[in-house]
């Protein structure tokens, strides 16, 4: 059960330093977005067993990416959401740039490591290109979705549009990104990509409570108009 155990606690403390990034400021949650998706494309690659599922160790960073992203639009708007994501993507960028030029450097004779990290960091172009395709797919599906139900719920039931608008988000994500970055790697594709949208949906929910919860603290607090004054 220790996976179990690590995977709830992993998925709390996520959850918080997002809600911590938004009481700083948009700059703040835009700097842990960006974080968790470099994170999730260096972890993606190690598979674990969950609940006796074979799914990638880096569900948990993509959720958490996409909950920061909802709580962006949700109360600083559409632009700086939309910003947010290009931000996200040009960290990734930066970071699979320097990754291949840290694999060129010709390792001394008394390093050990360099062995370590070519099996590591050679597949990044390719996930980060993945990563790119399905996550840009995936994040203008969430924003739309928001979108639309924001049209139709008007300012009521956030935790059920964040619910909504995450899920048909990460369907996305997960279908696209198995097929673009993990065929040929992972054991078995097409197990990956139906458990580990089965692990986001239960990541979703368990990061439900943290948007609810973020509302209800930062409506008392007066932060919703410290903020919309700003925008």
């Amino acid at each position: 059960m220790i996976n179990e155990l690590l995977f709830v606690l992993h998925v709390v403390i996520v959850s918080i330093a997002a809600v911590a990034a938004l009481r700083l400021g948009k700059s703040a949650l835009i700097g842990v977005m960006g974080l968790l998706m470099v994170l999730a494309n260096l972890f993606v690659l190690k598979q674990i067993t969950l609940f006796g599922l074979q799914v990638t160790c880096a569900d948990v960073y993509i959720v958490g990416s996409v909950f920061s992203l909802s709580l962006l639009q949700e109360y600083f708007g559409k632009k700086v959401a939309h910003k947010a994501i290009w931000i996200s993507f040009f960290m990734a960028v930066l970071y699979v740039a320097l990754s291949q030029i840290h694999l060129l450097y010709v390792p001394s004779g008394y390093d050990v490591m360099q062995k370590h990290f070519l099996p590591l960091l050679k597949y990044m172009p390719r996930v980060i290109a993945a990563s790119f395709v399905s996550y840009l797919f995936s994040q203008y599906t969430l924003l739309g979705v928001n979108i639309l139900l924001k049209k139709i719920f008007g300012e009521k039931k956030l935790v059920l549009r964040n619910f909504g608008a995450l899920v048909c988000s990460q369907g996305v994500d997960t279908i696209i990104f198995s097929f673009l970055g993990l065929y040929g790697i992972v054991h078995s594709v097409l197990q990956i990509m139906i458990f580990s949208f089965v692990i986001k949906i239960v990541v979703i929910t368990c990061t439900t409570p943290f948007t609810a919860l973020a509302k209800r603290v930062f409506k008392k607090t007066g932060f919703e108009k410290q903020v919309f004054k700003k925008i």
